[in-house]
């Protein structure tokens, strides 16, 4: 039996403007209506690993990148 191939999963920002006269009227809205604007962060991966400590629970100072 294959195993399934792990898909890296990506951050996609979305950007739709919306008209509406509250908070609630514009999530309501926006379900219908296609993205203004569209694109992948592809820095997020490099962002996440910095914020990121590699134990929960426990903090890391990094003095030097590299060593990671």
């Amino acid at each position: 039996m294959k195993k399934p191939k792990k898909v890296i999963e990506k951050r996609f920002i979305v950007r739709k403007y919306i008209m509406a006269v509250s908070a609630s009227d514009a999530l309501k809205k926006e379900i219908k209506h296609k993205a203004d604007e569209c694109w992948v962060d592809e820095k997020w991966i490099e962002q996440a690993n910095k914020d990121n400590a590699p134990a929960i629970g426990f903090s890391v100072e990094r003095d030097n990148e590299d060593d990671w």
